[in-house]
């Protein structure tokens, strides 16, 4: 039971990042489109938000 508990909540972990890519990519398209910072701002934010959804979804710790 606990096996099946863990893959379902990887899996949702999965979709979920892979679903928020796109959304927080339009959301600092119009800043990025300008400045280099703002695309490294991006990436930061959006490994920082994986990591976060990590921990708190599977229970990983990075």
């Amino acid at each position: 039971m606990g096996y099946a508990v863990q893959w379902v909540r990887s899996l949702v972990f999965i979709v979920q990042m892979y679903a928020m890519m796109p959304i927080m990519a339009l959301v600092f398209l119009p800043a990025a489109v300008f400045s280099r910072k703002a695309v490294y701002a991006y990436i930061r934010t959006y490994a920082r938000y994986v990591r976060w959804t990590l921990g708190w979804m599977t229970g990983l710790r990075t």
